[in-house]
């Protein structure tokens, strides 16, 4: 294995994480959906994935402009052929979203993997180490990507409790963000090895969720949520924690 391997693998994923969820419009991806092909919006995505997986390559790997070229043009073509694809599947399909980010390590891997038996001939800060770059991709996927898989793990059920709710209760945007804070307090206390403090994160929510909701249908709703963001948070926190001594040796 070439030196900087594991950067530049967790480094592609980074990148793409980066552009596929925070950086990538809301506006963009209903345009997919709406206009298919026809969306301008796609082919620029698209392209930003092949420049972004290319200045990895770029950095970490050397400038062989043939290799460049060739990691351009994949990953542009092939971020574009999946995400046209799914374009015309249901938005709230689970299934959909996990066959779509699959596709995208795939190639990404692949990539990597043949590049593998090359030198690398840049050099990177002491910052862009191995097990870095792996915590900083825990943070990232707990933040976005799982919460689309929570959403979407619910979803069956969404319907009944929005019928449940008054037109003048709206609070999507705080349920958000309170996700987004338990599952970044979870990953960190599974980083430290302070597991009583989940415990003690799941009672209070627990206590305050079933103490403000009437409807036991609620209650079990967002208890279901709770319990599904938990076990998945904790779930890649054990595995970050499984892999950083290996990276740092």
């Amino acid at each position: 294995m070439p030196d900087y391997a594991y950067e530049l693998l967790l480094a592609l994923l980074l990148v793409h994480f980066l552009l596929d969820f925070p950086f990538q419009p809301g506006r963009w991806v209903a345009a997919r959906y709406r206009d298919h092909a026809a969306a301008p919006s796609l082919y620029a995505h698209a392209l930003l994935h092949g420049v972004g997986a290319t200045a990895c390559f770029a950095a970490l790997a050397g400038r062989d402009w043939q290799w460049l070229g060739l990691v351009l043009s994949v990953v542009t073509v092939s971020h574009f052929l999946t995400d046209w694809g799914k374009s015309f599947l249901p938005r709230t399909s689970l299934g959909a979203f996990v066959l779509d980010q699959l596709l995208h390590w795939v190639v990404l891997v692949a990539l990597w993997g043949i590049w593998a038996g090359a030198d690398v001939k840049a050099s990177i800060a002491p910052f862009w180490s191995a097990p870095v770059l792996l915590v900083l991709l825990a943070y990232l996927v707990v933040l976005l990507p799982l919460s689309v898989v929570v959403s979407l793990g619910l979803a069956p059920w969404i319907k009944e409790i929005k019928q449940l709710e008054s037109e003048n209760e709206s609070l999507t945007k705080a349920g958000a963000v309170i996700g987004y804070l338990e599952r970044i307090l979870i990953l960190t206390f599974v980083l430290l090895d302070e597991y009583t403090a989940i415990g003690f994160v799941l009672a209070l929510k627990t206590a305050f969720r079933f103490k403000d909701t009437d409807d036991r249908r609620k209650a079990e709703y967002m208890m279901m949520g709770t319990f599904l963001s938990f076990s998945l948070t904790i779930g890649i926190g054990l595995a970050v924690r499984y892999f950083l001594p290996l990276l740092a040796r």
